[in-house]
């Protein structure tokens, strides 16, 4: 189970929640950051979690935005046989986010993510996003859009990955080696 650490706990040589919120394609760039950083970081709170430890488990129900600050995770899909794969790996000094469509809609998780070592993370739930949107609004639609294209550039990859392996599977069949 993660553990909620006092903003004041962050490592030093992370930078600040403010550097890193600031430095997220997110939220870089947006005009009016200056105005409302500080209502951004209020959202966030820092949780810690273990080596081996899910963040998120494919198939539940999202709330959340994570921001990975320190360590490395793994994203892992299930397969139809209930086998899981590695995705990709992310590294914190990266930055890295995932979850975000949580912020939006309260769908069942696409993937799990596993801590590889002791990993932070920032994390802003649906219900502090919806506050700071009410209070921020114009802001708030600049995220919106930017998860919409971001979502939208997923599902582009989703269907020529799909495209390919349809190809793969069509010329497979008329080759005549599938017996």
């Amino acid at each position: 189970m993660s553990n909620v650490l006092a903003i004041e706990e962050f490592n030093e040589g992370i930078g600040s929640v403010e550097e890193i919120l600031h430095s997220l394609k997110l939220f870089k760039g947006i005009d009016g950051f200056e105005e409302v950083h500080s209502d951004l970081c209020a959202m966030f709170e820092l949780r810690a979690f273990s080596l081996d430890e899910r963040l998120i488990n494919e198939g539940d129900t999202g709330d959340s935005l994570f921001v990975l600050c320190r360590g490395k995770v793994r994203i892992l899909k299930t397969t139809v046989t209930g086998d899981e794969y590695r995705v990709v790996d992310l590294d914190g000094a990266e930055h890295a986010y995932f979850g975000e469509m949580a912020l939006l809609t309260a769908d069942k998780r696409s993937a799990s993510i596993m801590a590889l070592e002791e990993v932070d993370c920032l994390v802003a739930t649906r219900e502090k996003f919806d506050a700071f949107s009410k209070k921020n609004p114009l802001f708030a639609i600049e995220v919106v859009k930017r998860i919409a294209v971001r979502m939208a550039e997923h599902l582009k990859r989703a269907n020529e990955d799909n495209a390919t392996l349809y190809q793969a599977l069509i010329e497979e069949v008329s080759s005549g080696k599938h017996s």
